[in-house]
């Protein structure tokens, strides 16, 4: 390997220095250890197709699990983010009321102390009545007193609502924190992943195919077609919605109208016969009546993953799903069971 023009020869620089010939042959045998020791540029064997596409499948599972966990956390950011905004009118009144009570009870002092005892005297010599005077105190102390018992309860009022708008503010916090770990994470996952695409599409990978119900060309288009099946009321127009999806690419964290993600198109296809859902397959699950797999009708909602549910399909009938499966895949129609493990199902309503 060229490293340069040489200005002096080995054994001149060796002499330069005062290095001893000994040393030179000891450094000599070290280099040449070194370079055979040294993993040789490329050397490492390049994936198979199988290989490569088994890591696209896992970190695919991975984007899965985490865009689900990302969606949970952006719900739950902007849920806390409405309550703060809920509580802002209560805090302003509260302040707004707070600050009239101390200022009523503040001149109330005020008139107390400078001219409280001058009044009781001017009774005493004006009007000659004692017990005027004493009467006149006696309505300014309770004056004062039902003032003070006011302003106390509603400092009380707003030490409660103050500690209950602190925990707000901490959970606000918090969730702010998950949904930017988790952001981070799944864009990590996302940079991986495209190195890996490009892995498996250079080892030849095929992926596989998207099932058997979506029809695609020799050449690989993706065809549309319509529901045709049994399904009416709200289920059907949900199938109906979806089937219209098909060949419309993944993304994760999408909702449409171009691209989906699986909870995604779920979430629009139902909200199209007037149910709403969050867009999440757990937060679906959780939602719903259950119904078992041997049950099952057309718009049912299909949950993967186990112990963690991290995809949701409909359930077309005959054993057949429609769904946005995976980076790279459009929304199609495929078979229920194609390996991942099926958690439960759902009927929305």
């Amino acid at each position: 390997m060229k490293l340069g023009r040489a200005t002096a020869s080995p054994a001149a620089a060796a002499t330069r220095h005062g290095w001893s010939a000994s040393r030179i042959t000891g450094l000599a045998v070290a280099a040449a250890l070194a370079v055979a020791l040294l993993p040789a540029a490329g050397a490492q064997a390049d994936p198979t197709p199988e290989q490569a596409q088994k890591n696209v499948a896992d970190l695919n599972k991975q984007m899965e699990v985490t865009t689900e966990q990302y969606n949970d956390a952006r719900a739950s950011l902007a849920a806390s983010q409405a309550r703060v905004t809920a509580l802002e009118p209560r805090a302003k009144a509260m302040r707004a009321q707070l600050s009239t009570y101390q200022a009523r009870l503040g001149q109330l002092a005020a008139s107390a102390y400078y001219g409280g005892q001058q009044d009781v005297y001017s009774s005493i010599l004006v009007d000659g009545s004692p017990q005027d005077a004493i009467a006149r105190a006696s309505y300014l102390d309770a004056l004062s007193a039902r003032q003070q018992a006011d302003l106390d309860g509603l400092l009380a009022a707003k030490k409660t609502f103050d500690d209950a708008k602190a925990k707000v503010d901490q959970e606000l916090l918090a969730q702010a924190k998950a949904e930017k770990t988790l952001r981070d994470k799944r864009n990590a996952i996302n940079t991986d992943l495209a190195k890996w695409q490009t892995l498996a599409a250079q080892a030849g990978a095929t992926g596989g195919g998207t099932g058997t119900g979506t029809r695609f060309t020799p050449s690989g288009h993706c065809v549309v077609t319509s529901y045709t099946g049994p399904a009416s009321g709200g289920a059907g127009a949900a199938l109906r919605f979806a089937f219209a999806q098909q060949c419309k690419m993944y993304e994760w964290g999408a909702a449409g109208p171009m691209t989906y993600d699986c909870s995604g198109l779920t979430m629009r296809a139902w909200g199209q016969a007037g149910v709403s859902m969050p867009h999440t397959a757990r937060g679906q699950f959780a939602m719903f009546p259950k119904v078992s797999l041997s049950a099952l009708r057309p718009g049912d909602l299909v949950m993967y993953g186990v112990p963690t549910i991290h995809h949701v399909a409909m359930y077309v009938g005959n054993g057949m799903i429609i769904d946005a499966s995976t980076y790279g895949r459009p929304v199609a129609v495929r078979a229920m069971r194609y390996g991942d493990p099926i958690a439960g199902a759902v009927r929305p309503s």
